[in-house]
């Protein structure tokens, strides 16, 4: 008999919080199913849950002491683990949720998994969102970002971002704000954002399009490079752009290349214009009595690096 009440007890548990997740699911993310449906579902399942904790509670004054522990370690734990990931769940709701002029937004934003299928460094990993923030006090040409917004982005810590008339120097988020963005507030007006704003991973190229990148990249203790390009507003087909020098490869990177002239400097001196035609190039030259060719090959990458054109500055600058 208290067999069976505890069996029933727990299918109405599981029943409730079952209901739960399902309406907000339906009220959150199935466009095709009305909104009452979603309402109705939640509501049904508090309802049940409501039943089930006033028999759980009746069932407690009934055993002795020494049985309620261990009653509740080995029948109910299950289900109160299940309620703790709804707690979890109603909290991410609510952290999501703004309330403005009487009247509360809920604005869900999830992690997005990345997975790299076609890239030699195969790897997954889980990428924002990123909240918007304030730039801290005395950084006001500082943008400070979590090392998935730069990977992301193609850029790394040192580098220099224009965006509008400033000019901001990259470097990595506090170790206790690993998904936020600090922006000087110049910075937020130009790319239209606001402290509190969420950007998921996915359209972080399109808020910082157009914005010019200068990254410094040392490449051993021997060479290091200097690139110019801008961030695109989304993920594009690329290509492989190699510069070898006396049969060795002293550059390697990808980028998005359109149909246009680009300049490729040694130590500062212009040096080689390639005219590319969208399609492959390859030429040698002589530089300072040594050999160098350039290649490019289409990708498979993709990337949010457009590389600057001859009428904008040289694209790339290697120094040896």
């Amino acid at each position: 008999m208290m067999e069976n009440m505890k069996n029933n007890y727990l299918n109405i548990c599981v029943l409730s919080l079952t209901l739960i997740f399902l309406g907000i699911f339906i009220t959150f993310f199935v466009r095709l199913i009305p909104l009452p449906i979603g309402v109705i579902v939640c509501l049904i399942g508090v309802i049940l849950g409501i039943k089930y904790f006033y028999h759980v509670i009746k069932l407690c004054f009934k055993l002795r002491k020494e049985q309620k522990l261990s009653i509740f370690a080995k029948t109910y734990f299950p289900a109160l683990l299940c309620i703790i990931i709804f707690l979890l769940m109603i909290g991410s709701f609510l952290s999501a949720s703004v309330i403005h002029e009487g009247t509360i937004y809920i604005d869900p934003d999830s992690r997005k998994l990345i997975i790299y299928s076609v890239t030699s460094d195969q790897a997954v990993s889980v990428k924002g969102p990123y909240v918007v923030d304030s730039a801290i006090e005395n950084e006001s040409n500082i943008i400070r970002m979590p090392h998935d917004a730069m990977s992301t982005l193609g850029i790394s810590i040192n580098d220099t971002i224009k965006i509008g008339d400033s000019s901001c120097t990259v470097q990595k988020s506090r170790m206790t704000e690993s998904d936020v963005l600090r922006i000087p507030i110049n910075v937020k007006a130009v790319l239209n954002l606001t402290d509190g704003d969420i950007i998921q991973n996915i359209y972080l190229g399109n808020k910082f399009a157009g914005s010019q990148v200068v990254h410094n990249n040392t490449i051993n203790s021997t060479f290091a490079v200097i690139e110019n390009f801008f961030i695109s507003d989304g993920s594009n087909a690329s290509y492989y752009v190699d510069i070898i020098m006396d049969n060795q490869t002293i550059y390697h990177s990808s980028y998005i290349l359109g149909v246009d002239n680009y300049k490729i400097s040694f130590n500062g001196g212009d040096v080689k214009t390639i005219s590319f035609n969208g399609n492959k190039y390859s030429s040698n030259f002589d530089y300072n009595g040594h050999q160098v060719t350039v290649k490019i090959m289409p990708s498979r990458d993709f990337s949010m690096r457009n590389l600057v054109n001859s009428s904008s500055r040289v694209a790339i600058d290697l120094y040896i």
